[in-house]
């Protein structure tokens, strides 16, 4: 009995009670208008014309439902749709039939930001969702205009996300476009014969243009444009660029972009970038892409400026870069090299008669045969120029080294028993706790270890830059390093299996230049005086005055000193015989009072 009472009364309240009914609107807006949450669904019946420099204004939650055909244009004046990230405004279609689509026009009140990119004011889509619309040209179209579009989710649109025409100053910020499908190309985003165009920490993903221009993104006749921290994945041209078409632009900067399992049945898998003036590349990964011809990772076509830098080409499925430029460098910065190695086909194709240069390139290897096997140019087909690589990148990563902390020039001593310090440089962008303790050498040779702990190296702040660094130490005997050698190459893997080096120049001293100054003077010979007939095995350094290696101070020590007394950077040694006189007047008294500071209480020291 309990129970049917319980039945019958929620049924008397669905049937007092009903559903919220639905908000019909159409025509023009006028005047300011707010679409408030407890007046949604909004259904839009005819199309929406916003006029006479009036603001729609729809809040956080609210469902705009389009009748099939329908749109909303923005005439002359403001829509401000702002929701949040738990409460997004939604955008989609009232019945089975898709909907028209969101216009920007020339009378559109733009968006303001401060100094520091903040919007201020005008027209914004931010924390919407906007899907299942069939526009002439986009779910959300923009002419001659430049609302601000952010943080929102544009999905499944049957004639492309959003489309940009005739307009400067437009900013895509922290959205995603995803599924949206195009027969010309920009299936997720186009922009044409627009400028100052920004389009920063986008996804684009698994959006499909089915005849030709770019899954992901297309930018045609435009300049001024910043590409950058978007992400491209699973986006499928038919023809060329599948995560990236770009052409007749001016003016191209891409930074800090991923673009992996793009597809395209042309050219460029990862992207296609042509006919520019100039294209600045940095820090952006192109992997896993795949194209029928070439370029899987990426193709330039006729850039008369191209410069990339830190980038990441590698395990594409077929070439990883194809290049029609007269003018590139694929590598500017040494300290950050681009990485380009791995991709099932070349790693580099050169199709332009002009060189390009490839120095200072991490190519996954320092087998020159090998890397000259994943490249085609000049020596491939007479027609086109020369990839030049040499020299190329010692590794993946590349890292501050710093031989002998605290001094200039280096100065090693090859005859020397001691340890050579040399410290790995921390950074804002280098942590040297990253460091693979455990896989790093000096010209092959492994760093000193503590004691029974096997401890290898320890962090501090050898520059004062507040930043930890690694102080490493290594026997100078062991370098087997020649009298003509300039630097020490210094090389390891981080914890993650990434390689990393660098080099530091050093100085090789003759046998008496006890303290590095590159001059043999009264100086050193004091400081042998001070260690005479002292073995030198258990020294910290080596500058005790063993100057032959043989682990005693002695006679043959001064001998090798006196050889090359007064020599400097500049100048040679004094005749042997005029040192030996110097010696003979100054050292003697010099030796005899190093002696005695060994004697204690009526005994000399045991050496």
């Amino acid at each position: 009995m309990c129970t049917k009472r319980k039945f019958l009364l929620v049924a008397l309240l669905m049937f007092v009670l009903p559903a919220s009914a639905d908000t019909n609107v159409g025509g023009t807006i006028s005047t300011n208008t707010h679409w408030v949450l407890a007046d949604s669904p909004y259904v839009v019946t005819s199309n929406i014309d916003i006029t006479s420099g009036a603001e729609l204004l729809i809040d956080p939650g609210v469902e705009v439902r389009f009748n099939s055909g329908r749109g909303l244009d923005v005439l002359a004046g403001q829509l401000v749709a702002r929701g949040t990230a738990v409460d997004p405004i939604l955008f989609t279609s009232n019945s089975t039939s898709n909907w028209h689509s969101i216009d920007f026009m020339d009378g559109t009140v733009d968006a303001t930001f401060d100094a520091l990119g903040n919007y201020v004011s005008g027209s914004i889509i931010e924390h919407a969702i906007v899907e299942r619309a069939t526009g002439r040209d986009a779910a959300i179209e923009i002419t001659r205009s430049s609302p601000y579009i952010t943080n929102s989710l544009i999905r499944d649109n049957g004639n492309r996300g959003l489309d940009v025409e005739r307009s400067s100053g437009v900013r895509l910020v922290g959205n995603t476009f995803m599924g949206n499908t195009s027969e010309w190309g920009g299936a997720g985003t186009r922009f044409i014969d627009s400028g100052d165009i920004f389009i920063s920490g986008n996804t684009y993903i698994n959006n499909e243009s089915s005849y030709a221009g770019a899954g992901g993104l297309q930018v045609q006749y435009s300049h001024n444009i910043t590409i950058s921290e978007n992400l491209f994945d699973g986006n499928i041209a038919r023809r060329h660029g599948g995560g990236l078409n770009m052409g007749v632009n001016d003016n191209v900067v891409l930074s800090g972009n991923t673009f992996t399992g793009n597809t395209a049945r042309g050219l460029g898998g990862g992207a296609v970038i042509g006919d520019a003036d100039s294209v600045m590349l940095s820090g952006n990964i192109f992997t896993g892409n795949w194209a029928l011809r070439t370029g899987s990772g990426i193709i330039f076509v006729t850039i008369d400026v191209l410069r990339l830098s830190g980038d990441r080409i590698f395990d594409n499925i077929g070439d990883g870069v194809a290049l029609g430029s007269p003018d590139a460098i694929l590598s500017m910065d040494p300290s950050k090299p681009t990485w380009i190695y791995g991709n099932t086909g070349y790693d580099v194709v050169n199709y332009n008669p002009a060189d390009v240069n490839a120095m200072n390139v991490w190519w996954g290897t320092l087998d020159e045969a090998a890397i000259q096997a994943t490249i085609f140019d000049h020596y491939d087909n007479s027609s086109v120029g020369i990839v030049f690589y040499d020299p190329w990148s010692i590794a993946a990563v590349i890292v501050d080294v710093d031989i002998r902390p605290g001094t200039d020039t280096n100065p090693v001593n090859l005859k020397a028993k001691g340890v050579l310090p040399v410290a790995v440089l921390g950074s804002d962008d280098f942590d040297v706790s990253l460091i693979d303790l455990q896989n790093l050498t000096l010209e092959g040779v492994d760093p000193n270890a503590k004691g029974q702990s096997g401890k290898v190296g320890s962090f501090e702040d050898v520059n004062g830059d507040s930043i930890l660094d690694l102080i490493l130490h290594f026997d100078i005997q062991d370098r087997g390093i020649g009298a003509t050698t300039e630097q020490l190459i210094l090389s390891g893997l981080l914890l993650d299996g990434t390689t990393f080096g660098g080099t530091d120049a050093i100085r090789i001293v003759p046998p008496g230049d006890l303290n590095g100054d590159l001059v043999v003077d009264i100086i050193d010979l004091t400081a042998m005086a001070g260690n005479w007939s002292a073995l030198s095995g258990g020294a910290k350094n080596w500058a005790e005055g063993d100057c032959n290696g043989d682990s005693v101070v002695d006679i043959l020590d001064l001998t090798a000193l006196a050889a090359n007394w007064a020599f400097t950077d500049s100048a040679p040694p004094i005749p042997e015989p005029t040192a030996l006189a110097l010696l003979a007047l100054g050292g003697i008294a010099l030796l005899t009072r190093g002696s005695s500071r060994n004697i204690r209480g009526g005994k000399r020291k045991s050496a």
